[in-house]
């Protein structure tokens, strides 16, 4: 229904919310602060015709944020963007483990437990990495879905996840500026796992990001 609605306009700004608009979020990006005023008054003339009321406007500029009226604002320190956290004051994404809530050491439970910490990103693969080396095991024994596992397994099991649940990792939101644009991409692999990572480079004049 919103595509359609949408689709009703031609203009940058339906066209640019179009390609932004992921489920109930909408995530608009300006290198100018007094053009998230007009992202704001476009959003909110454009879904007002379709008797929509869009509202939870959050942005890590102070100067936006004291020009949306305070019943659009999103108050919330954190706000989850796609499934994960971010803190628009300080500009941060931050990733919380689940913790392991001592239920039965069943293969069910482990593997619901690995598949809950949400990574979309892949930010965290190095540390859910043993946990999935510690379920290769299971299948390797044989195990069954709700079966128990014996003491040694189960030992080993709660002490992989004994970090979960206290840590948390932040990483500084990254920006880059429009430029020549390069991606680096680096492989590796060894016995246990493989991975990949791409860090995206842009060069203006004569700086490098």
């Amino acid at each position: 229904m919103i595509k359609t609605h949408l689709q009703q306009y031609t203009s940058p700004e339906t066209d640019n919310i179009l390609r932004n608009t992921y489920v109930d979020n909408i995530i608009l990006s300006t290198l100018y602060q007094r053009q998230i005023l007009k992202h704001y008054q476009a959003l909110k003339l454009i879904f007002n015709n379709a008797k929509m009321n869009i509202r939870q406007f959050s942005t890590n500029s102070t100067y936006g944020y004291n020009n949306i009226r305070v019943e659009d604002r999103d108050t919330n320190d954190e706000i989850s963007v796609l499934g994960i956290y971010w803190k628009p004051h300080t500009d941060v994404i931050k990733i919380n483990f689940k913790s392991w809530k001592g239920q039965p050491g069943t293969k069910r439970n482990i593997l619901s437990f690995i598949a809950s910490q949400f990574d979309p990103l892949g930010l965290i693969s190095p540390t859910t990495l043993p946990l999935r080396k510690f379920c290769q095991k299971l299948w390797e024994q044989n195990y069954k879905w709700d079966e128990l596992l014996g003491s040694t397994l189960m030992k080993e099991w709660n002490r992989l996840v004994k970090p979960f649940g206290l840590a948390q990792l932040i990483f500084d939101r990254q920006v880059l500026p429009h430029g020549n644009w390069g991606l680096h991409v680096f492989t590796d692999a060894s016995k246990d796992g493989y991975a990949a990572i791409v860090h995206a480079t842009v060069k203006v004049e004569n700086t490098a990001f």
